[in-house]
């Protein structure tokens, strides 16, 4: 089937001395399509939490474009790890250096992160 080139993907596993590796631009198989987003979604949530460290050491201003991306992809249910954000926001929620918008947002964000997490029984 002829589909656009949407760049190369490799799936590589290394167990000890057995390696497996397989290469696609495209695959109807399911599971490769879950694993694929899943590591997207991985990604996504790495380059939100290193842009976010850097507006809140960098560019106070910035923090709460950053905080918007955030609660976007949270909306979108696709923040994996979302804990790793939870000092971060309770550091700007409770810092009045930043802009009142941003610490409301932080504040709101971490509130629901918490809420979200599974209880323990």
């Amino acid at each position: 089937m002829k589909v656009a080139n949407m760049g190369a993907k490799t799936f590589r596993w290394e167990n000890g001395d057995e390696k497996s590796e397989a290469k696609f631009n495209y695959s109807l198989d399911e599971n490769a399509k879950t694993l694929h987003d899943w590591f997207e979604r991985i990604t996504e949530t790495e380059r939100l939490l290193v842009e976010f460290r850097r507006a809140i050491r960098h560019d106070k201003l910035g923090v709460h474009q950053t905080l918007i991306n955030i609660q976007a992809t949270w909306e979108r249910k696709r923040l994996t790890g979302a804990e790793q954000f939870l000092p971060l926001l309770d550091r700007v929620a409770g810092n009045e250096i930043y802009m009142h918008m941003a610490r409301e947002r932080a504040a709101q964000l971490s509130e629901a992160i918490r809420a979200a997490k599974p209880k323990a029984e």
